[in-house]
């Protein structure tokens, strides 16, 4: 894929340990793959996700590369990122019914509610967190910046510490 500007990225803690996985890469897919190793859990494979606008085939080819791993049908997954559909817009556009579909393949669950892009003449959900459980999201939402007209998306994953009891969790950001 030609491309000018733009990329995605993933930091993580120094405290965290993962490994990289190149191979879920694919030449025309913007996307950083990982998997999260935390203690006393299976791997969490997180990916920060890029669509450029005038690409059409994003969702078929990250439903492919999500099809080549068994481990998203076994693994927790968090994707995040730009994904340059409006999921509070033209719920019929050919865009959405693609990210409809790849949502119910892999058991993806949209966590943005409010508006995390908002300029002078619109506000828009085009920037997106994807889990495939529920069940250990403690928190997500959109934070406004002062740099960009993308506000920054952050999920919390549930982490159970058993030393004290109680729960603490791992941030997942986003802009």
């Amino acid at each position: 894929m030609t491309r000018q500007g733009g990329g995605v990225c993933i930091y993580i803690h120094q405290d965290l340990s993962y490994n990289e996985r190149i191979d879920l890469n694919h030449d025309d897919l913007a996307a950083t793959w990982i998997e999260l190793l935390l203690p006393k859990t299976k791997p969490i494979i997180c990916a920060s996700i890029y669509r450029p606008p005038n690409q059409t085939n994003f969702y078929s080819i990250l439903d492919s590369v999500c099809a080549s791993s068994n481990q998203f049908h076994e693994f927790e997954a968090i994707l995040l990122g730009n994904c340059n559909t409006n999921v509070l817009g033209n719920n019929t556009c050919s865009l959405f019914k693609s990210l409809k579909s790849f949502m119910y393949m892999f058991n993806f669950n949209q966590m943005i509610s409010e508006y995390p892009r908002v300029c002078t003449s619109s506000s828009t959900v085009i920037d997106l967190i994807l889990v495939s459980d529920l069940s250990k999201i403690s928190q997500s939402g959109a934070v406004s910046t002062c740099f960009s007209d993308h506000f920054l998306i952050i999920v919390n994953k549930k982490l159970s510490k058993t030393v004290i009891g109680s729960l603490y969790s791992v941030n997942i950001l986003s802009l």
